[in-house]
């Protein structure tokens, strides 16, 4: 990615980032494993073949009809010659309460 969480890297190497805190949906996804599959030349059918799937599973992938597992995720993120990094929210970024304590809203 360019290096905000949610989006593709654009250049070979980089770091394919996925941020549950940014709520990256099926469609984002699947628009990002198609503009690096065009920007590596492949068609669905050569980047099937290099990450171990189906080309109707990369065209659904890409259309938004299909979440991909994490090692889904990283077979494609290697076939196209980057790295997947996911960031997960941090524990600190949410107030600790006491199992006892009252909770006004």
């Amino acid at each position: 990615m360019s290096g905000s969480a949610g989006e593709v890297p654009s250049q070979p190497g980089s770091a394919m980032m996925m941020n549950p805190a940014n709520a990256v949906s099926a469609a984002d996804i699947g628009c990002q494993v198609r503009r690096l599959r065009l920007q590596a030349g492949l068609s669905q059918h050569e980047l099937a073949c290099r990450s171990a799937t189906s080309q109707p599973a990369i065209a659904h992938l890409e259309a938004g009809r299909r979440v991909p597992t994490l090692a889904t995720l990283e077979k494609l993120a290697r076939a196209l010659g980057h790295d997947l990094v996911v960031v997960l929210p941090s524990r600190a970024s949410a107030p600790a309460i006491d199992p006892g304590e009252e909770v006004s809203v």
